[in-house]
């Protein structure tokens, strides 16, 4: 690996603003729509199948590498999906999400390691391939975090019922 000053500075930078943006990203409870529970799950899951199909054709032996980038993203996403608060909205079928210590910890360090990886691999014939894999990981973790949730709701609702 090149640890270069420069690479150094580029991922302190970028550590430090990942930091602060999931700070006040996450430091507040938000309101989910039940019916738009699907829409970052399908954006990544486009993503992922973009990378897929830019990096596949090119090296067909990523795609068991991208089967075990989704199965570590899936209990990754369960495990947030139960870390945060998740309660009833005031209106019917909206969840308010409240983070946590921990689950903003996961989300941190996720993202440390792709920034890792993309500054101190930057130019490494590997990186299409470690790139694509993160997206696969994060469209696991995104179904996964939000089905978890969706399931929450669900049970939290037909409890009161």
């Amino acid at each position: 690996m090149d640890f270069t000053l420069e690479r150094s500075l580029i991922f302190v930078a970028l550590a430090t603003l990942t930091l602060v943006l999931a700070y006040l990203y996450q430091r507040r409870e938000r309101v989910q729509r039940v019916r738009g529970v699907w829409i970052w799950p399908a954006l990544f899951i486009l993503l992922a199948a973009q990378a897929t199909f830019r990096e596949l054709p090119k090296d067909p032996q990523l795609l068991p590498w991208l089967g075990i980038a989704f199965l570590i993203g899936i209990p990754i996403g369960i495990v947030r999906g139960f870390v945060f608060d998740v309660r009833e909205g005031d209106k019917p079928g909206e969840i308010r999400l409240r983070p946590t210590l921990v689950s903003g910890a996961i989300y941190v360090l996720v993202f440390y390691c792709n920034e890792f990886v993309h500054v101190f691999k930057y130019g490494d014939p590997n990186l299409g391939r470690f790139s694509c894999a993160f997206m696969v990981m994060t469209a696991g973790n995104s179904i996964a975090v939000n089905l978890t949730r969706l399931l929450r709701y669900r049970a939290m609702t037909a409890a009161k019922r």
